[in-house]
């Protein structure tokens, strides 16, 4: 099961240097400007909205104070108040790059990928030495499905700006997030190391990087290195519950099922809403001889999400073949059955083909239902 997240954007969009006037006592409009400029590259961006609030009362001609303050909505993820602030703006500039990078961050981060190229490749012809606005439309691209156009954008970036570290990591993830792992090369993936490399290099905090470096490593064979980069990313961010899905699911390849099981409960611990987490759990329980538990656990993925239900059914009827309960085993199969979990090619060809149950086959009744779900594909 291919877990996608996410791919991660810096914010800045120029540099600013702060001045003040330290004999002066009495706040001035351009003082408030400054000090919600200074919280806005501090990330601090719910503390500078006030600042460029006030700013702007008390000079409604300072139109730079709205894109920030719309900026910041849109980091915060209020984006109706942001699109308001952007189009308040958009009344007095023209043909303005910072904007129409503002419109496009903003439009991609509410899937509006379309529009959100309009916008960056305005930007662009505006600017062509903005990096992030290649890098944010790469992204919009690679949203869309589009890998190759994702890639040039995020190349485009990185040659404008060669430590750009958010583009390496893009970039390299668009070598498995926008197709099948199964299908990129050895060389494919060996090359979006290299790509994470680089990203570490010059943003070594950047937590996404060591994730999906460490997910890299996994789909060679590297378990070890696979381990190392997904013990930095969760140590990175320890709050973030597909950090320890992804070395739950690590774990559990290597056949450390009892560390993957602790992993799997640290993501539910942080999200109960994860069905692949309960699917996981339950297989990694049965691993460990928690079969009640196991059971339980692929229940419960389809009580979450009814898209789920099919999987679960047929991995209790793997658990309870395993366990070698016939009765149940066939029970679940059935139901898989009617859930439909055999009409994809592949799902029925793995089950035609799978050790555990060939053990029943010279068994009539499991021969019976064997025989049922190959008919239906004849």
């Amino acid at each position: 099961m291919t877990i996608t997240i996410r791919t991660f954007l810096l914010a800045n969009l120029i540099f600013f240097v702060m001045t003040a006037n330290a004999q002066s006592q009495k706040s001035k409009p351009e003082d408030d400007y400054a000090i919600g400029l200074e919280k806005y590259y501090n990330g601090g961006y719910q503390f500078a909205i006030p600042f460029f609030t006030t700013a702007i009362k008390t000079n409604p001609g300072n139109y730079e104070a709205l894109i920030y303050r719309g900026n910041c909505y849109t980091y915060l993820h209020q984006f109706k108040l942001a699109e308001k602030d952007f189009d308040k703006a958009s009344g007095h500039f023209h043909d303005n790059a910072k904007l129409d990078f503002a419109y496009g961050y903003l439009y991609n981060e509410t899937g509006k990928y379309k529009k959100a190229i309009e916008y960056l490749d305005k930007a662009v012809s505006l600017d062509s030495k903005n990096a992030l606005a290649y890098n944010t439309r790469g992204v919009s691209y690679q949203r869309m499905g589009n890998p190759r156009k994702a890639i040039e954008n995020y190349s485009a970036a990185i040659k404008v700006d060669s430590t750009l570290g958010i583009a390496y990591n893009n970039r390299g993830t668009a070598v498995y997030e926008n197709q099948d792992v199964a299908a990129a090369s050895s060389y494919d993936i060996k090359t979006a190391i290299k790509d994470f490399t680089k990203a570490l290099k010059y943003a070594p905090d950047l937590c996404i990087a060591m994730r999906n470096r460490g997910l890299a490593y996994g789909f060679i064979g590297k378990n070890e290195l696979a381990l190392k980069d997904l013990n930095s990313a969760i140590s990175c961010e320890k709050d973030n519950s597909i950090f320890y899905l992804n070395r739950g699911a690590l774990l559990t390849t290597m056949k450390q099922y009892r560390e993957a099981v602790d992993d799997f409960n640290s993501a539910l611990s942080l999200d109960r809403k994860q069905p692949e987490a309960y699917i996981l759990l339950g297989e990694a329980n049965d691993k460990e001889g928690n079969l009640q538990d196991a059971v339980m656990n692929e229940m419960e993925a389809g009580i979450i999400d009814k898209t789920y239900k099919a999987l679960g059914d047929y991995n209790i009827s793997r658990f309870y073949c395993l366990a070698k309960d016939k009765t149940l085993m066939l029970k679940y199969l059935k139901t898989a059955k009617k859930e439909g979990y055999f009409k994809p090619l592949d799902n029925l060809a793995n089950f035609l083909k799978d050790n555990e149950f060939l053990k029943y086959k010279n068994d009539k009744d499991f021969e019976d239902f064997r025989n049922s779900v190959r008919g239906n594909r004849l």
